[in-house]
């Protein structure tokens, strides 16, 4: 199972993100998607998702997500992560999911926009040292779709 944590400070930016690369893999991959949406501002419209089951988490999901991802059963699982995550706790949970579940593909995603690198430099720096990639909005789909599959390839 691929799992694509969706990580910054943009909501509605990462909310159509998730709507994106929810539709590439489900209608040009044929794969299996599963949407997790932990937006604390806005969640996701399931009218705005083709078929794909979406499970809405709400709170600190670095605990739940383990458990939310046995749950699962698609190939690929993309997690719209709450812009209110704390990022150290958040990558430390999702190092030690990947030991809990050795079956996953993990890769994190740093959304990063120009108030993130104004008014946040700290968590700017967090996400890219810490995400597998990041992006400066605005985010083009086909880049972070061919970036990720780089990742996973």
């Amino acid at each position: 199972m691929n799992v694509i944590p969706l990580i910054g400070l943009v909501s509605i930016e990462k909310i159509q993100l998730t709507i994106e690369l929810a539709t590439y893999y489900t209608w040009q991959t044929d794969k299996s998607v599963t949407v997790i949406d932990n937006v604390a501002r806005l969640a996701i419209d399931p009218a705005q998702l083709s078929d794909e089951p979406l499970t809405r988490v709400t709170g600190d999901i670095t605990n739940t997500l383990t458990d939310t991802l046995r749950e699962c059963d698609t190939d690929v699982v993309i997690v719209a992560v709450s812009e209110a995550a704390e990022l150290d706790n958040l990558f430390v949970g999702l190092d030690i999911m990947t030991e809990t579940l050795p079956d996953i593909n993990l890769t994190t995603v740093g959304l990063v926009d120009l108030r993130t690198c104004d008014c946040f430099p700290n968590l700017r720096e967090k996400l890219e040292d810490y995400a597998d990639v990041h992006f400066l909005a605005p985010f083009n789909a086909e880049e972070v779709i061919s970036t990720i599959e780089g990742a996973v390839g």
